[in-house]
């Protein structure tokens, strides 16, 4: 499928020699493929078996953060003089959740990658969309004639090791994979995560679907609202007693105030509860969050 969807995007080129001059690198390894997490050791491997040069590079970057590119490294350790990756790329441990950077760290948005699991498929084809995939992958699917069925999160659309690999057919193809949405509107994103008492999660859950009424949407995974060209995803998270809000807006100013609105929500549903962002610590009363574009 990677293979059929590289020569899809790449139109009339020819296919002769492009996969195998094609260096991708797998961030998160312990230096020895052996040694990585399953997740590393599967898209590594699958990415041979498409025809890439795949090589595993020591170091996990956070999920949020962008890993440290150093020019001129030949992704072995030294400084090198062979051509550099074309893409990087992490996967869990699990292989479920990817993070993709082009060649220099520019990050490539979820948006793309959810364009890239419905591109991956054929007209007719049902895609599989996760309740978060950006409004822009469901008009690309229903554009490309395939019938969207929404799935909680993870779901076979957001498997990571096949759209590593959909990712570097479609980056050899076009050169950079934010050719892609060329011409499309890039949505904003927010996300923020407030602890709250297991106890008290179902409390607020409860208030806020009465609150959201008519704007919900069908419970698919957690309580999804919508309001104009933007909507809000507030769900609790299965292993830790959180409960976390997703902002998808036209522009970064409106997931802001959506973002801030909800966290008023949150917060008169359960006064005890803090805005947090993963990975930070933020001072009591702080506000802070994640924007990815």
């Amino acid at each position: 499928r990677a293979r059929r969807l590289r020569l899809r995007l790449a139109g009339a080129r020819s296919s002769q020699g492009g996969h195998a001059a094609c260096r991708i690198g797998v961030l998160g390894g312990t230096g020895a493929e052996t040694g990585s997490s399953p997740g590393v050791r599967l898209l590594a491997r699958a990415l041979w078996a498409c025809g890439f040069d795949a090589f595993v590079r020591p170091g996990a970057p956070a999920p949020f953060a962008a890993p440290l590119f150093e020019p001129g490294r030949d992704g072995t350790g030294g400084t090198g003089t062979g051509t550099g990756p074309l893409l990087w790329l992490w996967v869990d441990a699990a292989g479920e959740r990817l993070r993709a950077w082009e060649a220099g760290g520019r990050p490539v948005p979820d948006a793309t990658l959810q364009a890239l699991a419905v591109l991956a498929g054929e007209s007719g084809e049902p895609v599989w969309l996760p309740v978060d995939a950006s409004d822009e992958a469901e008009r690309l699917a229903r554009e490309s004639g395939r019938p969207v069925t929404w799935s909680p999160s993870p779901s076979p659309p957001r498997d990571g090791v096949w759209l590593g690999c959909l990712a570097a057919a479609a980056g050899s193809a076009l050169g950079n994979l934010h050719a892609l949405l060329d011409g499309r509107p890039v949505p904003a994103r927010l996300e923020a995560a407030f602890p709250i008492a297991w106890e008290h999660v179902g409390q607020v859950m409860r208030r806020l679907a009465r609150q959201a009424g008519a704007l919900a949407e069908p419970p698919v995974d957690g309580l999804k609202v919508r309001h104009g060209r933007g909507w809000v995803l507030v769900r609790p998270d299965a292993d830790r007693p959180l409960v976390r809000l997703l902002v998808e807006a036209a522009t970064l100013a409106d997931a802001r105030e959506l973002l801030e609105r909800y966290s008023a929500y949150v917060r008169a549903a359960n006064p005890s509860a803090t805005f947090l962002q993963e990975g930070s610590r933020p001072a009591p009363g702080e506000m802070a969050w994640h924007e990815g574009i």
